[in-house]
């Protein structure tokens, strides 16, 4: 089988599988230095799919269950794509994109994330009840990741949410997963999509970047939106993640540490970029974002010109807590010091030193005092609706409230870093009775 493969609408080379055998050949107009992570070659022998083809599949069985003859045609199923590729079985002739934009340039345009928490939109979604469906052979989309999603159309003006197969959409949809939401199963994640919206906007608070995003009430739970940040208007921008340029796939992507992580972001970004890194690091240590791993921080092309080289570190995106539920106890989802619980302020001092970076118990103490002191703010803004939604914790069909599940989380938190960050930062108040 034969595939057609273009970046930025140009013809980067062919991707062919025979009997098992993977190979990519570049097209002879393009210049070596502008070849791909991992295809350095003019023509290059794989045993599998090229990692930075692989990693742009879906995670669940919305595509895996698809049977095909060869594994590069499950590229073929993909469409509204991260970033810019394309695969086709013909040869395409696609228009010349000749506006070129700077992407810092144009970023706050593009996250426009000066939205008010909670944002909950009174939209009509006008989309299937199969679609919002996950594990469905007809759901097949080009946004990686294990949660099923898919690419829309928000209009303002009618307040409407369609699906769009149109390349021309800058947000796309997570609808909330029915299977989540029974006890019986072994995920059982209920409020997962306002998790996200709740702590995307604590990292945006505290000075991360993350796209414009919120919740629209389901039948049964919440579904969430959020804004591509790699669109502007019909201009796609290029982003690799970090878990391509270490060598990891879906299989392996919490394998990646954090020291190999600020490593390889030293080829591409300042100190001042390497600090961002770490302070976002700590601030997932301190929520318990247990699901971080090597494919949830990527670099973004500096341009979206076809042979762009300079990258920039992305916005930041699929932050949520795990420790509100029982199925995870790390409080990060990639090896510190091969810790992932119980990690300290001293290993992260340790990591400040050996990446030469300055006066970073200062960022310690400013995200952990904007936790311990905002987080109930954040819970007290949800409307009652939603702070009463009953959270089963038992076999026995025992029920708490969202907010009293919330708020049992932030005395837990306080607690890890009154003991593992700095027992000056809280008062010996009842908080911890």
């Amino acid at each position: 089988m034969l595939i057609y493969v273009y970046k930025q609408n140009k013809y980067l080379g062919k991707l062919e599988e025979n009997n098992t055998n993977i190979s990519f050949t570049y097209n002879k107009n393009i210049n070596k230095d502008h070849y791909i992570i991992g295809i350095e070659n003019v023509t290059n022998e794989f045993d599998d799919l090229p990692l930075v083809f692989k990693n742009l599949l879906l995670e669940n069985s919305d595509l895996t269950n698809i049977k095909t003859s060869t594994k590069i045609e499950k590229l073929l199923f993909l469409n509204n794509i991260h970033g810019s590729y394309k695969f086709s079985k013909d040869k395409l002739n696609l228009p010349s994109k000749n506006k070129i934009y700077k992407y810092q340039n144009i970023k706050a345009e593009i996250l426009e994330n000066n939205y008010i928490f909670p944002n909950i939109l009174d939209y009509k979604i006008n989309i299937s009840a199969e679609k919002l469906k996950t594990n469905n052979e007809n759901n097949i989309q080009g946004l990686s990741g294990f949660q099923h999603k898919f690419s829309i159309i928000k209009d303002d003006q009618n307040k409407t949410i369609e699906h769009t197969t149109i390349n021309n959409s800058n947000y796309f949809m997570k609808p909330y997963n029915e299977y989540h939401l029974n006890f019986n199963q072994n995920s059982y994640i209920p409020c997962l999509l306002i998790n996200e919206h709740l702590f995307m906007t604590i990292a945006r608070d505290l000075g991360f970047s993350v796209p414009y995003n919120a919740i629209i009430k389901g039948e049964n739970d919440y579904h969430y939106i959020i804004k591509r940040f790699d669109r502007f208007k019909d201009i796609e921008f290029d982003h690799e993640e970090f878990a391509t340029m270490l060598g990891f796939d879906t299989n392996t992507k919490y394998d990646a540490t954090i020291i190999e992580i600020l490593n390889k972001a030293q080829q591409y970004l300042s100190k001042t970029k390497i600090k961002e890194i770490l302070s976002f690091i700590f601030y997932s240590v301190v929520i318990s974002h247990g699901d971080l791993h090597s494919k949830n921080l990527s670099l973004i092309h500096q341009s979206n010109k076809p042979n762009e080289q300079q990258k920039d570190l992305s916005p930041y995106y699929d932050i949520s807590t795990t420790a509100i539920y029982k199925l995870e106890k790390n409080d990060i989802g990639m090896r510190i010091y091969n810790k992932k619980r119980n990690i300290k302020k001293q290993d992260f001092l340790k990591l400040a030193e050996k990446f030469e970076i300055n006066d970073f118990e200062n960022e310690i103490i400013r995200i952990s005092r904007y936790f311990i002191d905002n987080f109930q703010k954040y819970i007290n803004k949800l409307p009652d609706d939603i702070k009463n939604i009953p959270i089963t914790q038992s076999k026995y069909n025992t029920k708490k409230s969202f907010k009293f599940i919330l708020e049992k989380y932030y005395k837990q938190r306080c607690k890890y870093i009154k003991a593992k960050i700095d027992i000056n930062l809280l008062p010996d108040d009842n908080i911890f009775l």
